[in-house]
């Protein structure tokens, strides 16, 4: 194979291989020494490097090595919408600006360097995947792989409610007797969520969404009955294993998302699911008079199990031993105060926390200590609603969602996947915090824009 064969097969590569080793959460922090004995909240204070920092720069580089070639084209290619252009330098300019007008500019300069990464890595794995269906194919699978691996994880983590080891993966060391664990009670027992590699169950169920999204991709639009019958199994077994993992995360927002998005899913395709179903009947040699009867068990089984699985944390008041409706309260409180104190400025970015633990109520102790449970609240108070705006400018723009046709592509899973996404960012604040979140909010984002140039509308 020759040079240039290579290049051109690089930026695909990194960007496969990025996707695989973005769940895990191993990372070198480099001021261990500075942060191990601070409580609470700390991800704005950590200085790290993880793997999918390095491969996103090789990514970069492989991705400038192919481009300067063909200066001209590429040059063609990118071309915005003037608005678009226009609202993402004016949110990048206002970010820069809020770096200077932090209290603390170089938690805010870590954290800047954080989101930029995300954005970059959005811009980055549109130009990998080219709108091409091939290449898409790939990262969806590569998505779809990693998702079920991790799901797989969070299973048997769930099962022997503990760690199983894989430390060198980043694989937080959780128990029942750790503090600050995401346990919830029954019956006086004590019941570890489903964490994978990731540093909360949350954002775990956040990426278990996106590999789902990837796996209904494949299912309802590539055809692989030609390839291979395993492949016809295999991707409805990965669906089921990784709907499975987000029930064991027991994270709530994430559960009606993923039932929202089955619903929606379901009605826009339904003859998709009617034929993958009858494939399933006939592999494992169900009798088509039986196969209405079998459809309709295993619909009741799936919602018994989950409802009863689920139950413990169906709760909008007070669930048992269980403070987080609470604390969200208080971390509204602490966000609206801010607002009020600088409407249009914020605190800076990585800020909020800073500002909690000056002022917090002493009802909160210092583990709980974390940035407002709403992204939306969360950039007003730190970047100000002059920041805000521009962020929802932004968003608008990239998603082109008032452009004409725009609902038609609703049937589209990684579309509803990045709406999930934003409805996700009234409950919990990752997409925003934690490198992991940052990165998937934006990929999830990169894939909308791949899928929607080549995904076929079903009339």
């Amino acid at each position: 194979m020759n040079t240039k064969k290579i290049l051109t097969r690089a930026p695909l590569c990194f960007a496969l291989f990025f996707l695989t080793i973005l769940p895990f959460n191993v990372r070198k922090i480099f001021n261990f020494e500075q942060i191990s004995n601070i409580e609470g909240f700390r991800e704005n204070l950590s200085w790290s490097l993880f793997p999918f920092d390095i491969v996103l720069f090789l990514l970069f580089l492989s991705l400038v090595l192919v481009i300067f070639p063909s200066k001209d084209r590429y040059l063609e290619k990118i071309k915005l919408d003037f608005l678009l252009k226009k609202s993402f330098f004016l949110f990048v300019f206002w970010i820069l600006i809020s770096i200077f007008l932090a209290t603390n500019p170089q938690i805010a300069f870590y954290v800047t360097t954080r989101l930029f990464l995300g954005i970059l890595a959005f811009f980055l794995l549109r130009k990998a995947l080219d709108y091409k269906r091939r290449t898409f194919i790939y990262a969806s699978s590569a998505l779809l792989v990693s998702g079920v691996f991790q799901a797989l994880l969070g299973i048997v983590q769930f099962v022997f409610q503990k760690s199983i080891g894989l430390k060198f993966l980043g694989e937080s060391e959780i128990s029942t007797s750790i503090l600050g664990v995401a346990k919830f009670e029954i019956a006086g027992t004590k019941i570890i969520r489903a964490y994978g590699t990731f540093p909360h169950p949350n954002i775990f169920a956040a990426f278990l969404l996106l590999a789902l999204a990837a796996g209904v991709w494949l299912l309802l639009y590539v055809n692989f009955s030609k390839k291979s019958k395993l492949l016809n199994i295999f991707i409805p077994s990965s669906l089921a294993i990784l709907a499975a993992g987000i029930i064991l995360s027991y994270s709530r927002s994430v559960v009606i998302a993923l039932v929202i998005f089955i619903t929606i899913l379901l009605i826009a395709h339904k003859r998709s699911f009617v034929r993958v179903f009858k494939q399933i009947c006939e592999h494992f040699h169900i009798p088509r008079l039986l196969q209405g009867a079998f459809g309709i068990l295993l619909a009741f089984s799936l919602l018994f199990v989950s409802y009863n699985m689920l139950s413990p944390r169906i709760c909008f008041d007070h669930c048992e031993n269980d403070n987080s409706i609470d604390l969200r309260s208080e971390y509204t409180k602490t966000a609206t105060s801010i607002i009020s104190s600088a409407p249009l400025t914020g605190v800076g970015m990585g800020g909020f926390v800073i500002f909690q633990k000056e002022r917090s109520p002493e009802n909160i102790q210092k583990w709980e200590q974390q940035p407002v449970h709403n992204i939306y609240l969360l950039i007003a108070s730190e970047i100000g609603l002059i920041g805000l705006v521009l962020f929802l400018c932004l968003i608008v723009h990239l998603t082109q969602f008032f452009q004409e046709g725009f609902f038609g592509r609703l049937h589209n899973p990684f579309i509803l996947c990045f709406f999930a996404f934003l409805i996700l960012g009234f409950a919990d604040h990752y997409f925003w915090t934690l490198p992991q979140g940052v990165l998937i909010f934006w990929v999830c984002l990169a894939f909308f824009h791949s899928s929607a140039k080549i995904t076929k509308v079903e009339k």
